[in-house]
């Protein structure tokens, strides 16, 4: 099946309500990652599926979305301090 519906996504962060780049967006089978404005657009076909956002250093709760047609969506990621990247190595 082609995907013949548009999912534009814009995220940002919780807190400051900064755009966020570098988000990897995945709906599915269908993926992209976010511009320096926080947005992606992603070509997808009809049916229900669950969002998920995934940034070093951020969490988000994945979302439960259909798509009918064209759609656009904005989000937000909250930011979880990175623990020294060696810590489990460190003891």
């Amino acid at each position: 099946m082609k995907p013949e519906h548009r999912l534009t996504v814009k995220v940002t962060e919780q807190s400051t309500a900064a755009a966020l780049d570098g988000v990897e967006v995945r709906l599915g089978p269908f993926h992209g990652r976010t511009d320096a404005t926080g947005r992606a657009e992603l070509h997808v076909c009809k049916g229900a599926y669950q969002l998920q956002l995934w940034r070093n250093a951020h969490l988000a709760q994945p979302q439960p979305i259909d798509i009918d047609g064209d759609a656009s969506v904005e989000l937000t990621m909250m930011h979880v301090p990175e623990e020294h990247p060696d810590a489990r190595w460190v003891r």
